[in-house]
């Protein structure tokens, strides 16, 4: 069974179909002097979203020489909410400045009259080159319950 990790990964990412963005959704707060880089999700973020049970992912990957602090507390609740946004649950990751490489990752929630969409901010470090990535991921929410009973 434990020789089968390979296969657990894509069951994790089954179904899910991801797809770059051009430029950042207008409802997603941007951050200043950040530049659009072309890169692919990292696997530990696609296994996220399958944990998030995301379908259709859309993404677009930024740079910056801030860390990973600053960019996490850039999108605090406060703002998030002013853009339309709900955490979902507390970051999750370190953004603890005694390490080499920092990252987090923030899922937020955004409810409309027939969808529910997800937008998942991965952001990772790297110190040593005084460079830090952001993933920014939006999704489709699906309701396994709900799709169930449709059926």
């Amino acid at each position: 069974v434990f020789g089968q990790s390979c296969s657990v990964y894509e069951v994790l990412v089954s179904g899910t179909k991801v797809e770059a963005a051009e430029k950042l959704w207008a409802d997603v707060p941007a951050m200043q002097n950040a530049e659009k880089v072309e890169a692919e999700l990292p696997p530990i973020a696609r296994i996220a979203l399958g944990v998030l049970l995301a379908q259709n992912v859309n993404y677009i990957a930024y740079t910056t020489d801030r860390t990973a602090k600053e960019v996490e507390g850039l999108y605090s609740e406060d703002r998030m909410r002013a853009a339309g946004w709900k955490r979902a649950q507390k970051c999750i990751g370190d953004t603890n400045k005694s390490k080499q490489e920092q990252g987090s990752v923030c899922v937020y929630v955004r409810t409309g009259a027939e969808t529910q969409n997800g937008l998942a901010i991965f952001v990772a470090e790297n110190s040593q080159e005084k460079e830090t990535f952001i993933f920014y991921m939006r999704f489709d929410i699906v309701d396994e319950e709900a799709s169930t009973t449709r059926k």
